[in-house]
């Protein structure tokens, strides 16, 4: 206990006179040396980007695997970094973070797959290499990478893959045949399925890459009926949204946007 009646101020005022006190406000430490100490400092991780929502993940220094697969933004004190998994115990594909991040959709789908983490208070990621567009064989940049360059054109690809990563803001035109021969299609965002548009899966035989969003502005999305199968031959009947008695018996195939439906 203090007794304030024994006490004074640095300046020798007691801090009790007669029978009123004069303490007007106080400040309380955890300490003994009266000084404010700062907080541990910490790494969270958030369920929103941009840092909003709420905080899913928050911890110090060393490994865990505590996060749930359920963050959009991470934020750690300026020269902190972190190596973060896609599966428990340092296990799963992996990525090296010396910023925070305000959306993990920007970095190759990150975005809710966190579920193990080793934070550290100085920079372990490596020099950045130079930045390369990928194929995968299998779906969600899983399995083997399959092609994997930089800018410009190539005939490497060999129609096997599945899905595409490629960093923020490039685009790419792909080709069904060498040489930028066959169909063609334009992409301005990582793919994590081929299956989801057009059949695209294990077609590509040539891509050309850029550093900036080539691709048309986007159409009004329709969906098409084709005289032959595989989406191929004559468009026989295009449409939008609603109803129609258009279709003339002639189809073998049809493709739609994704996740719509049809009644025929």
């Amino acid at each position: 206990m203090w007794d304030l009646s024994v006490d004074k101020y640095d300046d020798g005022t007691p801090i009790v006179s007669g029978s009123s006190a004069t303490i007007s406000s106080v400040e309380v430490f955890n300490n003994g040396s009266c000084t404010p100490i700062a907080p541990n400092p910490q790494l969270k991780l958030y369920d929103q980007p941009n840092f909003q929502g709420n905080v899913v993940y928050q911890g110090g220094l060393g490994f865990s695997n505590a996060p749930s697969a359920n963050s959009f933004s991470m934020d750690m004190p300026a020269g902190w970094s972190a190596m973060t998994w896609r599966g428990d115990d340092r296990t799963g594909l992996s990525a090296c973070w010396s910023v925070p991040v305000h959306n993990f959709q920007d970095f190759s789908d990150w975005q809710n797959k966190i579920q193990s983490i080793e934070v550290f208070d100085h920079n372990v990621c490596p020099p950045p290499v130079n930045p390369q567009l990928k194929l995968y064989d299998q779906p969600n940049f899983q399995g083997n990478v399959v092609y994997q360059g930089g800018l410009g054109f190539s005939n490497a690809p060999s129609a096997n893959s599945f899905s595409m990563d490629m960093p923020a803001g490039w685009s790419a035109m792909t080709w069904r045949g060498d040489d930028r021969t066959g169909l063609s299609a334009c992409w301005s965002a990582p793919v994590q399925n081929f299956q989801d548009f057009s059949d695209w899966q294990n077609k590509i035989q040539s891509i050309e890459v850029f550093d900036h969003n080539m691709c048309p502005p986007p159409v009004n999305p329709q969906l098409k009926l084709y005289d032959q199968p595989n989406f191929q031959g004559n468009v026989v009947y295009q449409g939008g949204l609603g109803f129609s008695n258009a279709p003339s018996a002639n189809s073998f195939s049809m493709d739609m946007p994704a996740g719509w439906s049809a009644m025929t």
